[in-house]
């Protein structure tokens, strides 16, 4: 389907979505925070409605790098980590999470460097 990148500086934290060419991604949607409860949900899920990130892709729009949001209090604490969640909606209609197997369906770590 695609994949979602994520990356950082001094102050910001960046996220990069990209498509399939076979399926190509119509919308995504993404948050952070430190922990699971810092992202809007619905019913317990992460809901990327709510999301303050999101972006809606032009036709044949393969990859989209959102502007850099400002993490720096974050890069000054104590957190080691941040909770990420990326939602994406493709042309033949699914929805695609990114996730790892530590976090789960809707949720994963960020470690900025």
């Amino acid at each position: 389907m695609g994949c979602v990148a994520v990356s950082n500086d001094d102050t910001n934290l960046y996220v990069t979505f990209t498509g399939s060419s076979t399926d190509p991604l119509v919308t995504a949607d993404w948050d952070w925070g430190y922990s699971t409860a810092n992202i809007p949900q619905t019913g317990g899920v992460p809901d990327p409605t709510k999301f303050p990130y999101s972006y809606t892709f032009g036709a044949g729009t393969l990859a989209y790098p959102f502007p850099g949001v400002d993490i720096s209090q974050a890069l000054n604490s104590d957190t080691s980590y941040l909770v990420v969640s990326a939602h994406a909606t493709t042309a033949s209609g699914k929805n695609a999470w990114a996730s790892s197997p530590d976090w789960g369906t809707y949720y994963f770590a960020y470690y900025p460097s």
